[in-house]
């Protein structure tokens, strides 16, 4: 992804920064590739029981990605596939602790598949600018030592939508 730097010669008359074209466009396709290869060998490596803990931290921190960069204001389905994939990787974590198998039970990986092509369209679609703006997101939490928790922060949105539409008094 790229990086914007302010420079006072970036910025327009009001302060604003400039953005290059590269930042309005989605990614390069051999970027795509990369990314989306490395996530999915990722899947495969769990599934078939040769995974390890870095394996799994990458994909949480997809799924963490793919998260931000639908936002709050998303769909309920998005927001659910991200939640249902951290739960099912956060599983297959607390298993490999007790065993020390690091594997993703195959009724359990659809999840983390359908997130995984979530986060691709994502990267296909989407400006870099918005992708950037999700990983420095991200990257604060972790900075900060937090680690999200995608299903708490689902149920809170749930709440504050119905409690957004009882407000809406029909005419």
């Amino acid at each position: 992804m790229s990086k914007t730097k302010t420079h006072a010669s970036n910025e327009g008359a009001a302060g604003r920064l400039l953005l290059k074209r590269s930042d309005l466009l989605p990614m390069s396709a051999p970027a795509f590739r990369a990314a989306s290869l490395r996530n999915h060998l990722a899947l495969v490596a769990l599934r078939q029981g040769f995974g390890h803990a870095e394996t799994a931290d990458d994909l949480l921190k997809t799924v963490y990605l793919t998260y931000f960069i639908c936002g709050v204001d998303a769909d309920e389905g998005s927001l659910e596939t991200c939640v249902a994939a951290e739960l099912t990787i956060k599983a297959s974590v607390a298993h490999a602790k007790m065993t020390g198998e690091w594997t993703l039970k195959s009724e359990h990986a659809h999840y983390v598949e359908k997130m995984l092509c979530q986060h691709d369209a994502q990267l296909t679609t989407l400006a870099l600018r918005t992708l950037d703006a999700a990983a420095r997101r991200l990257s604060q939490v972790f900075e900060d030592g937090g680690m999200p928790n995608l299903a708490l922060t689902y149920m809170r949105v749930l709440k504050q939508r119905c409690e957004s539409t009882k407000r809406v008094v029909p005419a």
